[in-house]
């Protein structure tokens, strides 16, 4: 316990006071006088009171004591040690880890410099009798060694030279040093000497007093980066997109080429054509500067011109499906192979030299309508759809009019709809399975119809959402009229789910198990309005969302980035450099921290092996050599401001609280 106020305990003087009030406060005298037998009787009764007495007046003066110790403790104000300061010599070491650190000169990288560089700072402060601790700034920075002494010195270097093989702990994307340094407050709220020293490539304006930003970079270092490509769909047919830059010098005759594999492949085919795409002249790179080159099998549209830095190479061939595409740079154009590129490279980081597009092949979903009257809105909305999803499915819709033309058992299709009395003996179990104004009920279906019900209200009545389902996602049944519904007997309700209603009686059933895969229009679209809102195609989109999502957002993502995964069946398998996972919630976020590409594959609920590759690159700036920064996290201001001690005063107060109170119970009856 420590006194943060020493002189509180001049409260104890109160002490005396009481003590000097007891001294000459009257005492009682005992006087005879003429008496009565009231009088004696008043006595009598007195007396039987007299050890009550002494023991409340004893209770009383011992309250009153407590009260004054009390009082002077709040004065004093004792409190509890909760960090105990030190001095002397301390280094804390941060070593930024992020990708731009990966760049070497003369064969050494700036992160392996960095732990060197550590390692003579360390040994300068064991030297010194200090401690040491070492923090690794990635995106999620953590001590690796926290406050070690000199006779562990030994275990200090080991450490460190263990991260320089193979460079593993130098991560492929971005660093907190921010972070990093607010983990160094504990250690400066212990000791306000310690100093912090990071290692880093990075330009800082602003760095914080007794923080020493160690600069690692080579003023030599240049380097010539892909930062980023990608693809468009435009008028059938995909344009490509690359985004380069060269830091730390100007490049001329830069040479890019884009090895295009599986181009224009149908499905059946065994045998591929690929392409080499490149730019016919000559292209120059000046510092510092992000351009744009832009492969396009159109022209641009007529008063329109091209971004600033983009430069426009046309296409040879076009192309409206690719399997993968590699993009490369080299510095001299007479490499055959990325293998040999590599040998023309001095630039300082060769990991973003290429870069992977996917996503050219389209999943082929074909679609089977079938209805005795075939409406234009069911098309008009299928028609939408392979639209919508054009660079994602390639769907073919087939229309049919009367059901026996497709044989007792249907199969072979993703997606069916039946509509009016064209209803099959058993539903298929291979895709999904929309019926549309049944006239009955299906067999094995689960779902039992009635007949036609009228709805007597002029204008018809709207509908009402009994679950807030995803089909009905942006869906408005204040929108929907309706004048009839098929009215529906019974239903598995272990199966199925009503999400839409009127008066009670299911409109829309769901059914989404690894059986069935249905969704129920009790309805007919003839007695409502929804074909003719803006509600109609909407659900025709929820009802893809919902069954074909789409496995990633997109084809590229940046080392750490998340990354939601959906499936089309109970499971999906990602693999690549070295990481494997398989994934059986969805929908599902993850993280890559390694460069490269990876397969996702997966089993759809028909039974179909569906493969998606991404690619996970570094983010864009740490291919610059010379990074700048505004300003570093001051880790002394909050450590200064921090508790080294938790007082007493609560409890104290409650003690002081229950003996006033206390003091006066024994007063009020003195008194009765």
């Amino acid at each position: 316990m420590t006194l943060l106020m020493p002189l509180g305990l001049l409260g104890l003087i109160s002490l005396i006071v009481l003590l000097i009030i007891y001294i000459i406060r009257p005492n009682y005298q005992q006087r005879i006088i003429s008496s009565t037998f009231i009088w004696q009787l008043s006595l009598k009764y007195k007396k039987k009171r007299v050890p009550i007495s002494k023991l409340r007046n004893l209770l009383l003066i011992l309250c009153q004591i407590l009260v004054l110790l009390c009082c002077t403790a709040v004065l004093a104000r004792p409190s509890r040690e909760l960090l105990a300061k030190e001095s002397g010599e301390e280094a804390i070491i941060i070593v930024d880890c992020s990708a731009s650190m990966r760049m070497q000169s003369d064969g050494e990288t700036r992160f392996e410099r960095a732990l060197k560089d550590s390692i003579d700072l360390a040994n300068f402060t064991f030297n010194n009798s200090g401690k040491v601790s070492l923090i690794l700034a990635d995106e999620d920075p953590d001590f690796l060694i926290s406050r070690i002494t000199p006779d562990k010195s030994n275990e200090f270097v080991d450490t460190v030279n263990g991260l320089m093989e193979g460079n593993s702990a130098c991560t492929f994307g971005k660093s907190d040093i921010d972070g990093a340094l607010a983990l160094c407050e504990d250690i400066i709220a212990i000791n306000e000497y310690a100093n912090v020293f990071v290692y880093t490539d990075n330009k800082y304006i602003h760095v914080p007093e007794k923080v020493t930003v160690e600069d690692v970079s080579v003023e030599e270092d240049w380097n010539v980066a892909i930062l980023n490509a990608y693809t468009s769909y435009d008028d059938g047919y995909y344009n490509f997109f690359v985004d380069v830059a060269c830091y730390g010098r100007n490049f001329e005759d830069l040479q890019l080429v884009l090895d295009v594999y599986g181009v224009n492949a149908e499905a059946d085919e065994t045998q591929t054509q690929n392409e080499v795409l490149k730019p016919t002249g000559k292209l120059d790179i000046m510092q510092d500067t992000v351009y744009t080159i832009a492969f396009r099998h159109n022209t641009l549209p007529d008063g329109q011109t091209p971004p600033d830095n983009m430069i426009i190479v046309d296409q040879t061939t076009q192309i409206y499906s690719y399997e993968s595409i590699h993009v490369s740079i080299l510095e001299d154009g007479s490499a055959e192979s990325f293998r040999d590129r590599l040998i023309y490279y001095d630039d300082a980081l060769y990991e973003d030299n290429d870069f992977y597009i996917y996503g050219g092949t389209k999943t082929p979903l074909k679609v089977m309508y079938v209805s005795t009257l075939p409406n234009t809105f069911v098309n008009q909305a299928l028609l939408t759809m392979k639209k919508i999803y054009e660079e994602n499915w390639d769907i073919t819709i087939e229309q049919e009019v009367f059901i026996e033309e497709l044989g007792e058992e249907i199969s072979g299709y993703d997606l069916y709809i039946f509509e009016h009395a064209e209803m099959p003996t058993v539903l298929p179990t291979d895709g999904v399975v929309l019926i549309l104004s049944p006239q009955g009920s299906i067999n094995g279906s689960g779902v039992n119809i009635g007949g036609l019900r009228s709805i007597d209200v002029p204008g018809g009545l709207s509908p009402e959402i009994e679950v807030r389902h995803p089909l009905l996602n942006n869906i408005t049944p204040e929108h929907i009229f309706l004048n009839a519904y098929n009215e529906v007997v019974s239903y598995d309700t272990n199966r199925y789910e009503c999400i839409l209603s009127v008066m009670e009686k299911p409109l829309i059933l769901v059914a989404n198990d690894d059986q069935m895969k249905v969704v129920y229009f009790t309805f007919s679209i003839h007695y409502t309005n929804f074909p003719l809102v803006v509600d109609f195609p909407l659900f025709f989109y929820n009802l893809f969302e919902y069954f074909y999502p789409a496995t990633v957002e997109k084809d590229a993502f940046e080392v750490n980035e998340d990354i939601i995964l959906k499936s089309l069946g109970g499971f999906l398998d990602i693999k690549g450099n070295g990481y494997s996972q398989k994934i059986e919630y969805f929908p599902a976020t993850i993280k890559l921290n390694m460069q490269g590409s990876y397969t996702i594959t997966q089993q759809t609920f028909s039974g179909k092996e569906l493969t998606n590759s991404i690619y996970v690159k570094m983010p864009s700036a740490e291919s610059d050599v010379s990074p700048d920064a505004e300003g570093l996290y001051n880790p002394y201001i909050n450590a200064a401001a921090r508790d080294y001690y938790a007082d007493w005063l609560l409890y104290i107060a409650i003690g002081l609280t229950v003996f006033m109170f206390a003091e006066w119970l024994l007063q009020l009856r003195d008194n009765m």
